[in-house]
């Protein structure tokens, strides 16, 4: 049966802001990861920016250790989580993009570059290897949408970018 009860949630980022909820992942526990992006999450002059949500399975919300926002702090600028995924370790991978994540872009309109996060089950962020970013070109955007884990905890990520082949032809 459906259980309106605990689980009819929202969220509201900020106000009469725009919020999307992008992708869900679910663990051994029954523990529900939601990922997505809201105006002015991190701060009021921040474009769109991260959110990563957990729920216990009864639709409780874990704001200890996982209401987490993450933004490149680039005033209007957008940075959305596509993806997330949980390997069998319970740690947690989350994908999307951020405005120019990788520092390297010089065009002031498309900067849009892949953005990588692995945290532990406790909510940590693992940077040490795992605050990548990627941009297929200086000029270009390019987009994590979709990570999945196979049942060796081999991580498989897709999405897009600008001329990655080199073929001047847009978007590969």
């Amino acid at each position: 049966s459906e259980d309106v009860t605990n689980w009819n949630l929202n969220y509201s980022s900020n106000g009469n802001a725009d919020d999307f909820a992008y992708d869900v992942a679910v663990d051994t526990n029954g523990d529900v990861f939601v990922v997505g992006s809201g105006s002015g999450v991190v701060q009021a002059t921040t474009g769109g920016d991260w959110w990563v949500k957990k729920f216990n399975s009864s639709g409780a919300e874990n704001i200890t250790h996982w209401n987490l926002s993450f933004s490149t702090f680039d005033s209007g600028k957008n940075d959305e989580a596509l993806g997330v995924a949980i390997d069998s370790n319970s740690s947690v991978y989350v994908v999307g993009y951020g405005w120019n994540a990788s520092g390297e872009c010089t065009n002031a309109f498309n900067c849009d570059n892949w953005w990588i996060k692995k945290f532990l089950d406790n909510g940590e962020e693992v940077e040490s290897d795992w605050a990548l970013n990627f941009s297929s070109i200086t000029t270009g955007n390019a987009r994590a949408e979709r990570v999945v884990i196979d049942s060796n905890d081999k991580i498989y990520i897709a999405g897009w970018g600008n001329d990655i082949n080199g073929s001047n032809k847009g978007d590969d």
